[in-house]
C-alpha cells in the first residue's frame, strides 16, 4: 500500500494540478501580457511586476539586457513619473487601459511548447500600406499554474508590410505545400 501511494505521488509531482483548455490558456495569457504592458504604460509598478517571471530578459532594437525586479520596477516609477507630470485624468487613464485591452483582445498568439506562448501585438499601426506596424513581442512561461512574461522584443523601426498575395514557390511550380 504504502509503496502504491509512493510511486502516485512521485508519478503526480511532474503533473500539473490542473489541465486548462486551450480557451483557458489563452486567456490566461492574454491577461497576463495586458497587465504587464498596461502595467508599463500606465506606470503601475505593482500590475506589472506581478505579471512577469524574473528574470525579465529585454530586447529593444537588438539589445538585449537581463533585468531583476527592482530595475524594473525602476523602469516603471520613471514611466509614472512622465505619466503624472502629463497630469492624466482618471478617465484618460480608463481609456488607455480600455485600448491596451483591445490591443491585446486582437493580439496573436503561438504556443512554443505547452508551457511557453509568445504574444506578438500592435504598438503603432501602419500610417500607410507602404509602412508596415511597429510590432512588439512578448514571451509568456506557465510556472505553478501561472502565465508570467519573461521576454520582451521590441523594434523602432515598422515591420515591413505583408503582400496581399501568398509567395510562390522556390522552384516555380505550383505546387502548395502545408
Amino acid at each position: 500500500m504504502g509503496l502504491t501511494c509512493a510511486a502516485g505521488l512521485w508519478l503526480s509531482a511532474g503533473m500539473p494540478a490542473r489541465q486548462l483548455t486551450p480557451e483557458q490558456d489563452e486567456k490566461q495569457i492574454r491577461q497576463a501580457a495586458f497587465r504587464y504592458y498596461a502595467g508599463m504604460v500606465l506606470g503601475d509598478e505593482t500590475m506589472c511586476v506581478e505579471a512577469v517571471g524574473f528574470p525579465f530578459y529585454s530586447v529593444r532594437n537588438g539589445s538585449g539586457t537581463l533585468r531583476d525586479e527592482k530595475s524594473l520596477r525602476s523602469i516603471v516609477a520613471e514611466v509614472n513619473r512622465r505619466r503624472q507630470s502629463a497630469k492624466l485624468t482618471d478617465d484618460e487613464r480608463k481609456r488607455i487601459a480600455a485600448n491596451v485591452l483591445i490591443v491585446f483582445d486582437q493580439a496573436s498568439i503561438q504556443f512554443i511548447g505547452g508551457d511557453t506562448a509568445s504574444v506578438v501585438f500592435v504598438v503603432r499601426p501602419a500610417p500607410n500600406r507602404q509602412t508596415g506596424d511597429v510590432l512588439a513581442q512578448l514571451v509568456l512561461h506557465r510556472r505553478a499554474d501561472k502565465w508570467r512574461v519573461i521576454a520582451e522584443f521590441t523594434d523602432s523601426k515598422p515591420a515591413p508590410p505583408l503582400s496581399a498575395e501568398p509567395p510562390s514557390p522556390a522552384d516555380g511550380s505550383s505546387e502548395q505545400r502545408p
